[in-house]
């Protein structure tokens, strides 16, 4: 048996939007003790983590670049902060039905090829 990695699959935002959360992120770190957030980049989480198996990563990385070539641009709106108590604070992002349909294509695909399993 093979194996796995745990992976997620996630939105990267423009250069610019990241290095101003990265800005909030630093603060919160300073502030509230909530460094946690800091080991990922700013993102917006599409599929909760899975597990892959580790010689299909590049089959993986391959299908998801296909897909998201695929993908319109959608507008993203943020509004206000969250948090995963303890050690996550978050930017929350708006469910907008554009980011849903994405959301949602993705998992669909990811649930029908047999190496996926869930994290």
């Amino acid at each position: 048996m093979s194996q796995k990695k745990l992976c997620f699959v996630a939105l990267l935002p423009p250069e610019n939007i990241q290095t101003e959360a990265n800005a909030i992120k630093d603060h919160f770190a300073d502030v509230y003790e909530s460094s946690h957030a800091k080991k990922s980049p700013p993102h917006i989480t599409l599929q909760p983590p899975f597990k892959w198996e580790i010689d299909q990563l590049t089959a993986l990385k391959t299908t998801l670049e296909t897909f998201s070539h695929n993908q319109a641009p959608i507008p993203i709106t943020l509004s206000g902060f969250g948090a995963f108590p303890p050690r996550v604070i978050y930017i929350h992002v708006e469910k907008t039905p554009e980011l849903l349909a994405i959301q949602k294509s993705l998992i669909l695909m990811r649930r029908e090829d047999p190496r996926y399993t869930r994290g």
